[in-house]
């Protein structure tokens, strides 16, 4: 605690499995919101515990909404940086070089 959880939030969406967060003030208490909110699936996040409540419970009542957040999961998965792997390779081997080249000794 207070932790969010980030690596459990990914690991949920990947399967797309619905995440219900509530915001909170500190970091650690919006890793959640963060990743939702980059992903464009806003629909599950909550500011008030009462809120948080109110969309628990629909995800579990209401089918519709559950495919909705579904599809806006798998539409943010998609165009995410978070998925490019190749993107992220690429960038930690230029990251890689350019600390090389900051270690390398002068001529």
């Amino acid at each position: 605690m207070p932790y969010g959880g980030a690596n459990g939030t990914l690991e949920a969406l990947d399967m797309g499995v619905p995440v219900v967060t509530l915001v909170g003030t500190r970091h650690g208490e919006r890793s959640s919101f963060s990743i939702l909110s980059n992903l464009g699936v806003t629909q599950t996040v909550a500011h008030a515990p009462a809120e948080y409540v109110v969309i628990a419970c629909r995800l579990a009542d209401d089918p519709s909404f559950r495919a909705e957040v579904r599809v806006a999961i798998a539409t943010g998965l998609a165009g995410s940086t978070l998925t490019d792997a190749v993107g992220h390779t690429r960038a930690l081997e230029r990251a890689y070089l350019a600390a090389l080249a900051a270690k390398a000794p002068s001529p």
